[in-house]
């Protein structure tokens, strides 16, 4: 990889670092909806489910899925499969690994 794209990405930095500040992308926070009544509760057992398949995996639990993607799926409330694809911050593997664990504990 280095050696295909390492002269073009070192060249894109040179010119990323002779930009003047203003010319650089602003990075737009949205604000946080607002959480509904018992969605820390929802939280912490989605949370839970999350920790205890990373442990299962020998993983880190931030790898599964980080704050924002248990958010997204707390504040949707999914019901079945078919509605955890249609959470946008959950991936395809993210589904097949945690899927059922997140239905679960959101039950």
């Amino acid at each position: 990889m280095a050696r295909r794209h390492g002269d073009a990405l070192l060249d894109a930095v040179l010119r990323a670092k002779a930009l003047d500040e203003r010319a650089l992308p602003k990075i737009e926070r949205k604000p946080r909806p607002q959480k509904d009544p018992g969605f820390d509760t929802r939280l912490e057992k989605v949370k839970e489910a999350r920790n205890r398949i990373a442990t299962e995996l020998g993983l880190e639990p931030g790898v599964l899925g980080g704050r924002t993607t248990l958010e997204a799926v707390v504040r949707a409330k999914p019901a079945n499969r078919t509605a955890l694809e249609q959470v946008g911050e959950l991936r395809r593997w993210q589904i097949a690994v945690l899927g059922d664990a997140f239905l679960e504990a959101l039950r």
